[in-house]
């Protein structure tokens, strides 16, 4: 919308500009409804030559018109697209590691518990010394730590992973807007043919109008003077009878 009121105050500001004020919200519904007419526009019959180089410089200028908003209503929905792919495929690396995480910090604790039992099965508990108390008060931080190292190796390669898969969304990304750029070439050189091969068209049926008329007009011109001829002659006549 503040594009739209930049529109407004440059053109509330010319001089030749012929309509007393004008808002945002007015050019934008002016835009729409331009737009909305020239895609629904058929071509015209035949025009005379004036009205139909103002028509034709009119279409041409719609034409880029169009050309450059269709554009840019694609270049935002492929960035649009970009963002929400790049924000699945981060949360689809952060689920991986938090499951793997949960999943080696799980095993390791199955694996303790499995330790403390098959201990406490053989009597060593009984024979426990202060030092072998001591340690066992250390084990729960050791194991964290183990388990803490454990995962950065798991993690680092989560984050290539993840990295990896962004840089073929990227690759995918960029081949599709070259893709659709040359599209975009195409569609502008195949409106700027037609744009000129109709224009050649009605050069062509103009000059075949002005032809006929001055055909026309040499055919009147020849008839005035034959009957400009045919009363001379007739004239001497009438005299002599009387």
């Amino acid at each position: 919308m503040k594009a739209w009121q930049g529109i407004a105050e440059r053109l509330n500001k010319l001089s030749t500009f012929n309509m007393c004020s004008v808002n945002s919200k007015s050019c934008q519904n002016r835009f729409s409804t331009l737009l909305t007419r020239h895609r629904m526009q058929e071509v015209e019959s035949v025009r005379a030559s004036g009205v139909d180089e103002e028509y034709t410089e009119f279409r041409g200028l719609m034409d880029d018109i169009v050309s450059d908003f269709d554009e840019w209503e694609s270049e935002r929905q492929r960035t649009k697209e970009q963002h929400v792919r790049e924000s699945d495929a981060k949360e689809t690396a952060g689920s991986v590691v938090r499951d793997s995480a949960m999943l080696r910090l799980r095993d390791q604790r199955l694996a303790d518990a499995k330790r403390a039992s098959e201990g406490d099965g053989n009597g060593e508990g009984l024979r426990c010394d202060a030092s072998a108390t001591a340690q066992s008060k250390e084990t729960p931080t050791k194991a964290k730590h183990a388990i803490l190292a454990s995962l950065v190796p798991l993690m680092e390669s989560q984050v290539e992973q993840a990295q990896g898969l962004q840089e073929v969304l990227r690759e995918d990304i960029l081949l599709r807007r070259q893709q659709h750029d040359e599209m975009l070439a195409v569609r502008k050189r195949e409106r700027e043919e037609e744009y000129q091969e109709h224009r050649e068209q009605r050069e062509q049926e103009f000059k075949f109008r002005q032809a006929q008329k001055e055909a026309e007009r040499q055919r009147i011109s020849m008839m005035i003077a034959i009957l400009s001829q045919h009363a001379s002659a007739s004239q001497p006549k009438e005299g002599s009878d009387e």
